[in-house]
């Protein structure tokens, strides 16, 4: 659930290190189709506890599957290829960045609240750093649908805010995404999707 700046600040990065992505717009299209949906579960090939679950961990952890999406797909193309990435991303950043310890102790709708609160004080920030607007998303894509599902999460997690009486609060400091994010932009790709391939066997 990393947000899709942070996605195309990595596919950005990712793609100048390795020189090799040919179709630029179907990479940079792929590391953010997958949030472009209602059914995230699909696209991200892990597993949905369901809406009853609290516990932020037991719902985030288990949404992304690696080795599900290579049996359905090979990284030949680099539209597969940036999926892979994005899928890569969210798992790093529920695991390594954020991180079981935190999230096991925190409520869903809670860290849902504090989280998209924290994407819109830092969204400015990632798009002037990484120059994303030299991209020109809208122009490879329609986002229509990301803007409408956005304001929907908002006028959710309002609603719990009010409910809950909570007041939420910025959880992820912008020197330690910068380091995550080119962390995550340098990784081998390959490597992991072997690994996962290797896991899967047995």
């Amino acid at each position: 659930m990393a947000d899709f700046n942070t996605h195309l600040a990595i596919a950005k990065l990712y793609a100048k290190r390795v020189g090799t992505i040919k179709d630029l717009n179907a990479f940079y299209k792929a590391s953010i189709d997958p949030d472009l949906t209602h059914d995230k579960t699909t696209t991200h090939y892990g597993y949905d506890p369901g809406p009853s679950e609290m516990n932020a961990w037991k719902s985030f952890g288990p949404k992304v599957g690696l080795s599900k999406f290579l049996q359905h797909h090979s990284l030949d193309t680099d539209y597969n290829l940036g999926h892979f990435l994005h899928l890569v991303t969210d798992i790093k950043f529920f695991h390594e960045f954020i991180g079981e310890e935190y999230l096991s102790k925190q409520n869903t709708d809670i860290f849902k609240a504090n989280i998209y609160h924290t994407y819109s004080v830092i969204n400015p920030y990632i798009i002037d750093k990484y120059s994303l607007d030299t991209i020109g998303i809208e122009k490879i894509m329609d986002v229509s649908p990301m803007k409408e599902s956005i304001e929907k999460v908002h006028n959710k997690i309002a609603q719990v805010n009010r409910e809950m009486g909570h007041e939420p609060v910025c959880i992820i400091d912008t020197v330690k995404l910068d380091e995550f994010i080119l962390e995550v932009a340098n990784v081998d790709l390959e490597s992991i999707a072997e690994h996962a391939r290797i896991s899967f066997r047995g």
